[in-house]
Order: C-alpha cells, then structure tokens, then sequence
C-alpha cells in the first residue's frame, strides 16, 4: 500500500520526536531517526485566474445566490474557509474594511484564527454588501 508524502512526514516526525525523548530521559543511547532523512515536500505551484477568467466567472455569477460571495472572494483573496467564516458583524460599512477573524472547516466547526486579518473594501465591494443587507 502507497502512503500519502504527507502521512510519511507526520510518521517520521512522530517517531523522531518520540525517540528523542526517550534519548533524553536515557532510556536508549541515540535516536536512530537521526540517520533517516524525511521525504522532500512538494511545493505547489498557486493558480490564479486571469483577469479575462475572472471577469467571465463574476459575470454568470450575476443575480445568483453566489454573486456577492464570488465578489468578495475574487476582490478580496479570501480563501473558502475564511469567507464561510464571515458574520455581518465582520463587516464596517462606516470604515470600508472587513475583518476575518474565523474560518470555517470542512466538517462545519468553526476555529478561530490567531492573526486577525482587516482588509479595506473597494467602493465597489461596499456597494454590493450595502445592496444585499438592503
């Protein structure tokens, strides 16, 4: 059976950091994981649409119950975590700015996030909001 790169890390920093303390309290003379280099992470290479992309997506989005979430999401760079996180309260009209301060997981619960983000929101961005809570 294939393990996932991912699973393969996480094991062998489990059993580093298991060995490690066992070194420490003296129970073995050294970590064998010291000898075991962990697999490369791959580093993903981040895909953006394009501004012509971009436009067709906001475009057939219009008058849909998505419009003002793509909006947001497309003009802001929110991730789909962040923007489920989003309350009302979130939003300052009077300021122009949004702040993102939860986000949800994929199984609904919702974390909390340690760095709070405050974003300004274009003219545009604001007019939606105002026309949607209107």
């Amino acid at each position: 059976m294939r393990k996932r790169r991912h699973t393969v890390i996480k094991h062998h920093n489990l059993l580093t950091n298991t060995l490690n303390a066992a070194e420490r309290q003296e129970y073995i003379m050294k970590n064998p994981m010291r000898a075991v280099s962990p697999p490369n992470k791959r580093q993903r290479e981040a895909k953006f649409y394009t501004p012509e992309q971009l436009g067709v997506l906001l475009a057939k989005a219009v008058g849909t119950r998505l419009e003002l979430p793509m909006y947001i999401c497309a003009y802001l760079g929110l991730r789909r975590g962040e923007l489920c996180g989003l309350r009302w309260s979130d939003i300052d009209l009077e300021h122009q700015t949004i702040t993102i301060e939860n986000t949800r997981t994929q199984a609904g619960k919702r974390k909390s996030r340690k760095a709070r983000k405050r974003r300004p929101l274009r003219a545009r961005c604001t007019c939606r909001i105002h026309c949607a809570i209107c």
